[in-house]
């Protein structure tokens, strides 16, 4: 049985094919459009990860490591 609260994600996802929340992150199936960018343009299908970590973090330290850690995995690259 589901506990839990559901909330509205404000980000802008099309065609969500399938939803998983693991390790403290929302991951999404997309087809299609996909999510958009910054720029307001479509990345496409595929599997996207997300997570509000660096919104939640209580201080520099952790906003720091929440932003290393996003750009290591963007280049594949692991902290040391």
């Amino acid at each position: 049985m589901f506990n839990g609260k559901v909330e509205k994600i404000d980000m802008p996802i099309g065609f969500a094919q399938g939803l998983l929340y693991a390790f403290d992150s929302l991951y999404v199936v997309v087809n299609g459009a996909g999510i958009k960018g910054p720029d307001g343009k479509a990345n496409g299908s595929g599997l996207y990860r997300l997570t509000d970590r660096l919104y939640r973090a209580q201080s520099m330290a952790e906003a720091y490591d929440a932003t290393l850690e996003a750009v290591g995995e963007l280049f594949g690259c692991e902290k040391i």
